[in-house]
């Protein structure tokens, strides 16, 4: 029996595999490949390696890869500010890429846009195809929650222009969307009002992460942070906690800074305090979040889930989060899964606690990692996704007679 044909269009490289979109939408190729004939559209603001082209190739019937300069994403940004759409979904905006997905996807029976920003291209998706809306976060929904929070004054004068034009934009998609898929049930309880079929699911980890073992005593006692390092809510929760917090038990506690990219701004702030390590990206970060006190999430902005805090209990690690970053974690209780702190006197006291009596808490760590082992696999995800997709081209099919 032939496969359905898929078609996915994504606005970004899932290469190098680091933060959570590549993550997600690595897994999301290879999940659409085993179930579907799948085509595959991929916008980067870099050429594609040899080892990029092997996968696509591997994982995808046919493909084309579309690599533009920086300088041509900045100006359809600038160009959408005198429009009405997302500057984000015009960021992406591309003719020659419009024609390709006219191509790749005119007989195509699913067509799935990778976030917000590639569902435009999905006008010329066939009416008779499943349209899949790959959401994953609500970015409106982040931009409100984050205006007020956020320090720098560029990102709030981005919140405050994309905001209005996101949640319309993202409504309007919903709506459209035969199947709709978010990580945070917050996020999808707030869609479900919208959309014909809103679905959570679950994001997964690298299984491997459960057997993870490996310690270097050079980290014991340390608390480390763990993200891409040119995403806003990261720059926002470690500037808040080197304010905050470091700045009163750094002596004590040291900080590790673990993810590419870090911004100029951040390492300025970092290099005025005593006991703060900035890594960059680092080949296996996992022996660092193993070995020291506790792994941090500060969250002050931000939407969706946490892959951060998904890895740091898989590997049986005691997180100390805040309430942004632990509500989207359906079932994990304070106290039992992990450490919530919202304040800075609340971060001070509880890895003051951590930090004189470990042992007392270790519990945690290996209840974590056996919550994330039965609630957050791939395996989950890959189930959840294909079963709404097509339940939703069942429904069609039903509409259609």
């Amino acid at each position: 029996m032939s496969k359905s044909k898929c078609f996915l269009i994504l606005p970004r490289s899932v290469f190098p595999c680091v933060g959570g979109y590549a993550m997600t939408h690595r897994r999301l190729i290879e999940i659409l490949d085993r179930h579907y004939r799948l085509s595959l559209i991929v916008l980067s603001d870099h050429a594609a390696t040899n080892e990029e082209n092997a996968f696509y190739k591997e994982h995808s019937a046919d493909f084309c890869f579309f690599y533009f300069p920086k300088w041509r994403y900045y100006f359809n940004a600038l160009i959408s500010l005198f429009g009405s759409r997302p500057l984000q979904v015009g960021y992406y905006s591309f003719g020659r890429v419009r024609r390709a997905v006219a191509c790749m996807a005119a007989d195509c029976e699913i067509a799935v846009g990778g976030l917000i920003r590639a569902m435009d291209y999905l006008e010329w998706a066939p009416k008779r195809s499943v349209l899949v809306f790959n959401m994953v976060d609500s970015i409106g929904l982040n931009y409100q929650r984050s205006r007020t929070e956020v320090k720098s004054v560029f990102w709030k004068l981005i919140y405050n222009i994309e905001t209005k034009r996101l949640l319309r934009y993202e409504h309007d998609w919903v709506r459209k969307a035969d199947v709709s898929y978010l990580v945070n049930n917050d996020e999808k309880n707030y869609w479900e009002r919208y959309g014909r079929n809103v679905r959570l699911v679950p994001h997964g980890v690298k299984p491997d992460l459960f057997e993870y073992d490996e310690c270097d005593p050079r980290y014991t006692g340390k608390v480390a942070f763990i993200g891409k390092m040119d995403y806003q809510p990261n720059v926002d929760a470690v500037e808040w906690y080197v304010r905050k917090v470091h700045s009163r038990i750094g002596d004590k506690i040291p900080l590790i800074i673990i993810g590419a990219f870090p911004p100029k701004k951040l390492l300025r702030l970092v290099g005025q305090y005593d006991n703060i390590e900035v890594t960059g990206f680092v080949q296996d970060p996992y022996r660092i979040l193993k070995s020291v006190l506790a792994v941090v999430a500060p969250m002050q902005t931000g939407g969706g889930i946490q892959n951060k805090v998904l890895e740091g209990m898989a590997i049986g690690q005691i997180n100390v989060v805040s309430g942004l970053a632990a509500r989207p974690i359906l079932g994990a209780v304070d106290g039992e899964h992990l450490l919530i702190a919202d304040t800075a006197e609340q971060y001070v006291r509880t890895l003051t606690e951590l930090r004189e009596n470990r042992e007392r808490f270790a519990f945690i760590g290996e209840k974590a990692r056996s919550f994330i082992r039965s609630h957050y696999t791939w395996e989950a995800f890959e189930d959840v996704y294909v079963e709404g997709i097509e339940q939703a081209r069942k429904s069609k099919q039903l509409n259609a007679e």
